[in-house]
């Protein structure tokens, strides 16, 4: 599958569109990732096991420099730890992020009244139960990021991890996708003319995810059918902030398109 840069070459400029196409910086897409789960595997190693690895499922909530923060309930982890506090984390959902690191013990009592109500929500503890429980922070030493449906693998700096804002709308994605579902003709309209291909030669479109600086659009045609499609980014030139200002923005995109194919725009 084809990854490109691009812009729809008509005459007149997209007059929602941005002349150049950003995509968020991978420190983002693994701060996203780490941000939108509750769940990831923990990764310690047994040494009574020759160092084996030894894998757990813990449900967590991260900190602003997305450290993830759990009570850990498995005695065999826990066990682990103490023997040596070097550890792997992995979150995932589309894509995914993982953290290599060292666990430290962390004060229950520096959680905020929002992250004890999402942990509560994620491991089904009463958040009294959770602010006496023994809890951990994992501090990555090393970063892999990953997002297969767009080819994307890397390894990121840790500083760079810290510091990176995740994107704002990625917790109402899944809710402006589906919304976007049924919008599928003027979806194809657009695609067709951003591809400049008849529109029975377009077979499929799909927007894989929106953020703040722009979205991703894989296209599918009779000439790139064959190579799985190609995802073109669309940029922004005003960055939605959340999930109204984003529909907002493809209902003004949709009605453009249609007045490009009725010829009132070249």
């Amino acid at each position: 599958m084809a990854l490109a840069m691009v812009m729809p070459t008509m005459k007149t400029p997209w007059a929602d569109i941005a002349p150049d196409a950003s995509r968020l910086s991978d420190a983002s897409g693994a701060k996203t990732v780490l941000t939108l789960c509750t769940g990831g595997t923990l990764g310690t190693a047994m040494q009574e096991a020759g160092g084996a690895g030894f894998l757990s499922h813990v449900s967590y909530v991260s900190d602003d420099d997305g450290c993830p923060l759990f009570p850990l309930s498995d005695s065999q982890a826990a066990s682990n730890l103490r023997d040596a506090d070097a550890a792997t984390f992995l979150a995932h959902d589309t894509a995914s992020v993982a953290l290599l690191g060292n666990v430290q013990s962390y004060d229950a009592s520096e959680l905020t009244p929002y992250q004890l109500n999402v942990a509560s929500k994620s491991t089904g503890l009463s958040k009294e139960a959770l602010a006496a429980s023994a809890w951990h922070r994992l501090v990555p030493q090393r970063v892999h990021y990953a997002d297969p449906r767009l080819g994307v693998e890397s390894w990121v700096a840790a500083t760079e991890y810290a510091e990176a804002t995740p994107n704002p709308l990625a917790a109402t994605n899944s809710e402006l996708l589906r919304k976007l579902s049924s919008k599928q003709a003027e979806l194809n309209l657009f695609a067709s003319l951003l591809e400049g291909v008849p529109s029975d030669e377009l077979l499929s479109s799909e927007v894989l995810g929106v953020d703040q600086l722009g979205f991703d659009l894989r296209v599918e045609t009779v000439g790139n059918a064959a190579a799985g499609g190609a995802v073109r980014r669309i940029g922004f030139k005003l960055p939605p902030q959340n999930l109204e200002e984003a529909l907002s923005y493809f209902v003004k995109l949709f009605q453009e398109s249609w007045e490009r194919s009725e010829g009132y725009l070249e």
